[in-house]
């Protein structure tokens, strides 16, 4: 069912539910992935760096951000302040969809994705930036 397919981990949900050794099966035979895992911190710096493989730690505040870094995890970012050094999510900067983008693929890529929350999370987001 997956074998030469993009997947969207999680999309609605944390995908840390899943076994690990399922993702590790869907992703091997997968085309590509994204998934973001929100529970990083409640599964300890070891077990998280495990799922961080597969998916970006999502951090929402500047502690958040730098607790992540500190763990050596990839992080998706999202607030209304671009960090330095973090890039900014192509899908807001050039259009580009998620499935032909892929850089959300967990530690396989380098670079940290920031995103300037939008739609009913933006309220919420500006207020934990602004802690």
């Amino acid at each position: 069912m997956f074998a030469g397919r993009k997947v969207r981990f999680g999309s609605y949900g944390n995908p840390t539910l899943i076994p690990l050794r399922i993702v590790q099966r869907i992703a091997g035979i997968a085309d590509g992935w994204t998934g973001y895992f929100h529970n990083w911190r409640e599964l300890g710096k070891a077990k998280a760096r495990k799922w961080n493989r597969f998916f970006m730690a999502s951090t929402e505040t500047v502690e958040s951000l730098q607790t992540a870094k500190k763990w050596g995890l990839r992080v998706f970012h999202a607030s209304p302040v671009k960090p330095d050094g973090l890039l900014e999510c192509v899908a807001d900067s050039h259009g580009i969809e998620c499935i032909d983008c892929m850089l959300c693929a967990g530690g396989k890529n380098a670079k940290d994705i920031w995103i300037d929350p939008h739609g009913s999370k933006k309220k919420k987001a500006v207020l934990a930036a602004t802690k």
